[in-house]
């Protein structure tokens, strides 16, 4: 494959470009690098604003985004697009109709490196094609790149040795018949493809006739819309030419959409501009990817952080009137300054007037209370339709969501203009900001955005008044940011506040506005000071989810060579709290699920920046390798990585088939600054300071050759080799390919208090040492030009510090619990969280699951400890195994080793030893209460040489209450059908998710096999608007063909929605929504599907009316329920929540009362089904206002008794609104009693009267206008007027300690009854009492001995004649 990239890339060619600033005359080297990225569905090609074109090599078809950005509108496949070969050698013609890349080993030899995309097109006849496409890029000539074209370049070589003819096609299928251009191609409305040929004589012909694969030549006429440009050369032996082909497209469906529409009205023209640049714009291309690749830095490292600039093809956004945003990505959102201001500086650093020009949209759109906006969407129905933008100056827009206390959009202005004017100068505003008003001349960048700074700056100070903390002045406690998914926002406000204080505070001085310095010197000095003091001083946030954002603030500040604002030993702290709960080192990006908890772009740039800057590269390289691995072993998530931490893969993925860049994530070129950070290079041109203080990973080896850096000024590269005890000591070589004038040199201060030696160019000399702690530095006056000649730095000297240790590793995996905590089985639990490890090797590699193997085919076992299985049980066990041996089982176990096996897995041979698969068995007991589970590996009969391995990744059990397997479910999905997994990975932490809802969206599940079910839960854990507003239940036996929906529904807003239906057999489900909600996410955490027998039919009273709890998609079986939204006027919803706790009564409670809700076989707790849901929230209290209503009841006329229990003794106002005056009334005066209590809190019981004068059909709710009504846990309505059931007699109990047996009389019961006790001891009876019943129902009769005991109730003693059945 190497030898490919040399002829794509030429060996040594001398290129000289007509751009100044990219134009330096460099060394095109072959690429050496043997990470090429193959297999993706191709490199986003197009210019700036415009959307872009992807060629899948793999399999030769195309796929196009002609309205930008992919957000909003996405690709789709380019009918009949492809490239097409004729070859004539000596009259042998052979011809390739869909020209595709070669493949090697299964793997397609092309490589998509952002604005390139390479590929061996293989070799036809002995003439080898390879290709060479790339976007424009120009930092200029900023209309070059801003056109809407893509470049392809054919190589075509003679191999042979005679000459031969050879002709390249391009096809299009265009949405019109476009018109022939003569020598060029052909031009249509929307689509134009152009070409030619470095070879004179070289022949361009247009059409669609089948002459090409005759002649290679096509007829120049054109009558349908399938097109082709073909261009003919002919090559002497061992020759090689060039074909070049431009494919230009032209939307303008929106007038305003794009820029280019002020410059050209057809695509033809594009194209046409697009041949004419086309050498300047390849040859930008081809340095930075030959400068980025010359280097040694990790493949992977460059080739994760190169490919992330895919943004400026892929999410830009240039329209025609000059603004300038960028598209979120997997939102739908446009603009996002919370996320775009972390990864504008490599904007910056490669085309500053964009960088410049989308500042100046958001100054000009600040609110006029100074607060930045989050975005710039048009507020319209249509998620896509809001990429239209609104208008420049439109500065009380809506936002997504209401911004008031986002702190850190007003930071994030701040910021960027700051570090824009680092890396760009501070240049006139001419030729780049359009302003609203007239511009004076000469009015440089600081002086227009300087009033936008100061409001935003007064704007932070006004949230710190608003929501600041009182105890810990100018922290937070009430604000909001981009944290919007969940964690502590406020540390991180605090902290980015610091750095927006500092660069005020700078820029105020600069501008001698001293009162302003003033200000902002005491908001910084104050803020640095409340946070040491409330989260570093030993009281670090418990709650760790986001805490990779608390210290965002000295990260960027040391970043921005701002210097630290906290001390070492405060950082260390926090770096050791952080290490405590995200564990980089050993376990990469965390959950091998992957999560939307944390975010990769922030993780990595906050935490692995900090960690960069810290001396911990060793720390910084695993986190980051592991995040480059979770994307490019899924060639899917090359250029479509969403802002989530994605899942660990376990099969590699080299063939992508997604060509879409929806989710493509608006901070991903963020991690540029980890790169930076790496090569060590930062220029401020406004003072023509640089810091060279390279920070090299360990894969490196101390060693950094060329290691490229690019600003505005050009590219220049370092390299450095570092020495000593503890690698302080660095000899370094810097150069930039253009000359710039530098004033000061800042070098890493790695030493101790003796003084180092610094040379430059071999010589001493004389510098200074500022900062401290992770900030020292050595700035070295020197005032001279740097350029490509280079100058070599050397630092020497004894270290001043040591190499920090290796954090302790945990005792266990990322997505396992700690050892020793009581497990669920129902949960996975990892094999190496078990206690006990008997002969088995743990292995824990980073980034993947970590597993347990047998070192032997007997013995080798594990004990899981405190395994609590609950009262339902289980039944069923599954494993997730690998291993490429047969015949291998694990033997379950309880207890102890020696007991009896009660189930056997048998293990597959899954083909690899990380290729995982579930196998599962039935137990043969069911398992409740607490155990101890012993997994046994048993080679099943191999001998003692023979061995076998089988690794154990987790096992997990399922519970026995009709929940189906799910094991082997496979999901897919209208968005993020890939983690679809985490709706069923047995993890309420965890989800999937599909953005907003809209009508359409849908979930396919396949359980892998048929099955027979009859209900569905889906628990959200703690969210009660996920649930889709509409929705409908399909079910399928082969995935194509649903039919009618089996079920549909509007739920109410709750945790849980349980969805019930007639019993299905199917092998596919999949529920669609049926009714939009473009405010809400849908999202599910966890899905069950059960097969649920029906319950045994109650004994019930026939004077209840009904038992009513919980709402309708929760409440226990049994029941009825109450509509908690058709009576709710408040702004806020009445919450329904699960309940396990057992209710118990108090003393003293009505016999009557008791019996309706007590349960048989504990009489001092009520029955389950009273207490396991309950409605809170209710009644009328602030922005609550809802009345609990029982819809649609009918009651004939007669008295009823309404037992309402729960809560505390508050007023309950009964109501039935559709009932005629006079018709009812309600007696509600009785006043509540102590009733049961749950855990330690008592709850009520409200006893309602009820006289219904005629037959009613109507509602009844339940009010307290006034405040709160009790929580409502159930309700009983009883008819007072219904017949009593008949007496029965039975037994109803005996205590074998006080030998009292209980019974009931029926009608009719003879005065002489007795009951006899009976012992029994091994069937042999043994002990015989006996007691005259008499008046009593409780009759001490005396205990028997025996092993059993057997009560009889006669008619007398004498007869003998039993009344009931025995007890």
């Amino acid at each position: 494959m190497k030898g490919l990239f040399k002829r794509l890339m030429g060996v040594f060619v001398i290129v000289s470009l007509v751009c100044s600033t990219f134009a330096v005359p460099i060394e095109v080297n072959a690429v050496s690098d043997t990470q090429q990225v193959d297999g993706t569905t191709g490199t986003p090609l197009g210019g700036f604003g415009t959307g872009g074109v992807k060629f899948n090599a793999r399999l030769g078809s195309f796929a196009a985004l002609t309205k930008a950005p992919a957000d909003a509108n996405d690709y789709t496949a380019l009918k009949d697009a492809k490239f097409q070969l004729y070859t004539n050698r000596n009259g042998s013609i052979k011809t390739v109709d869909t020209m595709k890349s070669a493949s090697s080993n299964g793997r397609s030899e092309d490589d998509a490196i952002w604005p390139m995309h390479f590929a061996n097109m293989g070799s036809t006849n002995d003439v080898q094609v390879n290709l060479k496409a790339f976007s424009p890029l120009d930092n200029v000539d900023y209309d070059n790149m801003s056109m809407p074209y893509a470049f392809y370049e054919m190589t075509l070589e003679n191999l042979g040795d005679t000459s031969v003819d050879a002709s390249c096609a391009f096809q299009l299928t265009t949405n019109d018949i476009p018109a022939l251009v003569d020598g060029k191609g052909f031009n249509g409305k929307k689509w134009a493809i152009y070409g030619n040929s470095e070879q004179n004589g070289a022949i361009v012909s247009v059409g669609n006739n089948s002459d090409f694969n005759t002649t290679g030549v096509l007829d120049n006429s054109i009558s349908g819309k399938t097109n082709k440009v073909a261009v003919k050369v002919n090559l002497d032996a061992k020759q090689s030419t060039v074909i070049r082909f431009v494919l230009a497209w032209y939307d303008d469906s929106e007038p305003d959409w794009h820029y280019y529409l002020n410059l050209y009205n057809n695509p033809g023209d594009i194209a046409a501009r697009g041949l004419e640049k086309f050498d300047t714009l390849k040859n930008n291309a081809e340095i930075l990817v030959t400068k980025m690749r010359d280097s040694n830095l990790p493949d992977w490292f460059r080739n994760q952080i190169q490919n992330t600039l895919v943004n400026i093809s892929n999410n830009s956004m240039y329209k025609k009137d000059g603004r300038v945003a960028y598209s979120e990505g997997q939102w739908t959102c446009f603009g996002t300054m919370d996320q775009m201001w972390q990864a504008r500086q490599v904007i910056a650093q490669f085309i500053p007037f964009f960088a410049w020009r989308e500042l100046e949209y958001w100054a000009r759109t600040q609110r006029n209370d100074g607060q930045i906006h989050h975005d710039f969407n048009t507020a319209v129905e249509n998620k896509a339709d809001r990429a239209e933008l609104v208008d420049w100056d439109y500065t009380e827009h809506p936002d997504y969501r209401n911004v008031d206390k986002w702190v850190d959009l007003n930071c994030g202005l701040i910021i960027s203009v700051y570090e824009t004017m680092q890396v760009a100068g501070n240049p006139s505003t001419d030729g780049i900001i359009l302003g609203k008003d007239p511009i004076p001349e000469g009015t440089t960048m600081l002086d227009y955005f300087w009033p936008y700074l100061k409001k935003a700056g007064d704007r932070i100070l006004k949230q710190v008044e608003l929501y600041g903390n009182k105890t810990y002045p100018y922290t937070f406690d009430n604000s909001e940011n981009s944290y919007d998914a969940g964690g502590n926002p406020n540390p991180y406000n605090a902290s980015v506040s610091a750095v927006a204080y500092k660069i005020m505070a700078r820029l105020a001085d600069e501008m001698g506005e001293t009162e302003e310095a003033a200000k902002y010197t005491t908001a910084y000095n104050t803020v640095t000071d409340s946070f040491a003091k409330r989260y570093l001083s030993n009281n670090f946030p418990e709650d760790k989810r986001v805490s990779e954002s608390f210290l965002t603030g000295q990260w960027l500040s040391l970043h921005l060579k701002l210097g630290q604002i906290w001390t070492d030993e405060q950082t260390d702290y926090a770096l050791s709290e952080l290490d405590s709960f995200y564990h980089p080192y050993y376990w990469g990006m965390g959950t091998l699920k992957g999560t939307y908890n944390e975010w990769t772009p922030y993780t990595l740039m906050h935490y692995g920046g900090l960690l960069l800057q810290t001396r911990r590269e060793n720390i910084f390289e695993a986190m980051q390798r592991d995040s480059y691995n979770r994307q490019y072993t899924d060639r899917n998530k090359v250029f479509n990585h969403p802002l989530d931490i994605l899942p660990a893969v376990n099969t590699p993925n080299y063939a992508a088939t997604t060509i879409s860049g929806d989710k493509q994530y608006i901070s991903m070129p963020g991690l540029w600054r980890n790169y930076n950070d790496v090569v060590g290079y930062y220029r401020d041109q406004r003072t023509k300071d640089i810091w060279v203080q390279p920070r090299l990973l360990p894969e490196m080896n101390n060693v950094m050759t060329d290691g490229m850096f690019v600003m505005p000024e050009g590219y220049g590269t370092v390299s450095c080799v570092e020495s000593g005890e503890a690698n302080q000591n660095q000899n370094m070589t810097v150069k930039s390919d253009n000359p710039i004038a530098v004033k000061n040199i800042h070098l890493s201060d790695n030493f101790g208090e003796t003084n180092p030696v610094v040379q430059i160019n071999g010589q001493p000399v004389n510098f200074t040492r500022t900062g401290t702690g992770y900030d020292k530095e050595l700035v070295v006056e020197w005032n001279g030009t740097l350029d490509s000649t280079g100058i070599t730095i050397e630092t020497s000297g004894e270290a001043g510090y040591t190499v920090p240790a290796l954090p302790e590793k945990p005792d266990h995996g990322p997505d396992d619990k700690p050892s020793g905590e009581v497990k669920n089985p129902y949960e996975s639990i990892s094999a190496t969280s078990a206690e006990g490890k008997v002969k088995v090797d743990v292995e824990t590699p980073m980034g993947q699951d970590w597993f347990v193997r047998n070192q032997f085919n007997y013995d080798s076992h594990i004990i899981f400890e405190n395994v609590d299985f609950g009262d339902v049980g289980s039944n069923m066990i599954s494993a997730r195994v690998a291993s490429v041996d047969s015949g291998f089982t694990l033997q379950v176990k309880l207890d102890a080793v020696s007991n009896d096996i009660i189930g056997t897995i048998e293990v597959p041979n899954t083909g690899n030893e990380q290729t995982w698969k579930e196998a599962s068995c039935t137990l043969n007991e069911t398992v409740k209460g607490k155990h101890d589970v012993i997994i046994v590996f048993d080679a099943a009969g191999a001998s003692g040489e023979d061995a076998k391995f089988v690794n154990l990744n987790s096992i997990k059990f399922l519970q026995a209450d009709g929940r189906l397997d799910r094991s082997a479910w496979k999901g897919s999905a209208s968005n993020n059908s890939s983690s679809t997994f985490a709706a069923w990975d047995g993890d309420l932490e965890t989800k999937w998710h599909c953005s907003w809802q809209e009508i359409g969206k849908y979930m396919t599940i396949n359980f892998g096999k048929t099955e027979k079910f009859n209900k569905i839960v889906i628990d959200n854990n703690t969210k009660t608007t996920d649930h889709p507003k509409g929705y409908a239940l399909y079910v399928s036996n082969d995935g194509k063909n649903f039919g009618d929906p089996i079920v549909t529904g509007n739920p109410e807003q709750d945790t849980k929605l349980v969805i019930e239906f007639p019993e299905q057999q199917a092998q596919y489900i999949k529920i669609v929504i049926t009714e939009a909600n473009s405010s809400k996410y849908w999202a599910v955490n966890e899905l069950n599907v059960f097969m649920e027998k029906e319950p045994e039919p109650e004994e019930t009273d026939p004077a209840q009316v009904g038992v009513f709890s919980g709402t309708s998609s929760n409440h226990p079986t049994g029941t009825k329920y109450f509509n908690i939204t058709k009576n709710d006027l408040g702004s806020k919803p009445a919450r329904v929540n699960s309940n396990t706790e057992r209710a118990k009564f108090v003393d003293g409670i009505d016999a009557k009362v008791k019996a309706i809700f007590a349960d048989k076989t504990d009489e001092t707790l009520l029955r389950e089904k009273f207490t396991q849901t309950f409605v809170n929230y209710i009644g009328k209290s602030g922005d609550y206002d809802v009345k609990p209503t029982i819809a649609d009841i009918s009651l004939p006329a007669g008295k009823y008794s309404i037992y309402y229990f729960g809560g505390e003794d508050l007023p309950v106002i009964v109501d039935l609104p559709d009932a005629a005056p006079g018709m009812v009334t309600v007696d509600a005066s009785k006043p509540s009693y102590a009733f049961a209590t749950i855990g330690t809190k008592t709850h009520n019981m409200k006893e309602i009267s009820l006289t219904v004068n005629q037959d009613y059909t109507g509602d009844i709710t339940f009010y307290n206008e006034n405040g709160w009504l009790p929580d409502l846990y159930s309700l009983v309505i009883m008819n007072d007027n219904a017949p009593q059931p008949q007496p029965v007699t039975e037994i109803t109990g005996y205590s074998k300690d006080t030998g009292v047996v209980s019974i009931s009389r029926g009608e009719d019961f003879p005065e002489n009854a007795v009951v006899v006790a009976a012992g029994y001891t091994n069937d042999v009876l043994t002990d015989v009492k006996y007691a005259a019943v008499g008046s009593s129902n409780e009759i001490e009769v005396g205990t028997v001995a025996g092993d059993t005991v057997k009560v009889y109730l006669w008619d007398s003693l004498e007869n003998m004649n039993p009344l009931c059945e025995a007890y």
